[in-house]
């Protein structure tokens, strides 16, 4: 598939929607993705370095955007988190899955499984 689909779509959104909307950003990130090379359109696997099975944000006609749907901001409650553990990892979320790693994070999952206090959220339902 050429750029031109997603070209039009950009368009169309800049027109329906406005420069500054989440359609119009989408559209984009799709293109600038097209011709940087990160995203492959038509393939299985149409973002570069990302295994199959991450879920990726698709657009209509089925263009993927390069964004992971867990990709998700951090809550104020893992954002404390981050501000006192002080990991490596090039963003937020892989810092905060990273401290869940180390033995203090595990004990806070140990804590919370053996006290029913967890919650399992998934990219298409956030919590409020």
């Amino acid at each position: 598939m050429t750029a031109g689909y997603a070209f039009g779509q950009l368009q169309r959104a800049l027109r329906h929607a406005g420069a500054d909307s989440a359609r119009a950003a989408g559209w984009r990130a799709v293109l600038d993705g097209m011709a940087d090379g990160t995203l492959i359109v038509g393939s299985r696997t149409p973002v570069a370095d990302t295994p199959a099975w991450v879920t990726l944000e698709v657009l209509h006609g089925g263009f993927a955007t390069g964004r992971y749907l867990a990709e998700a901001p951090l809550r104020q409650d893992e954002a404390e988190v981050l501000d006192a553990a002080h990991l490596p990892g090039t963003t937020d979320r892989e810092r905060l899955n990273l401290y869940y790693l180390t033995d203090a994070g595990q004990a806070v999952l140990r804590d919370a499984l053996a006290t029913g206090t967890y919650r399992v959220d998934s990219p298409s339902t956030p919590r409020s």
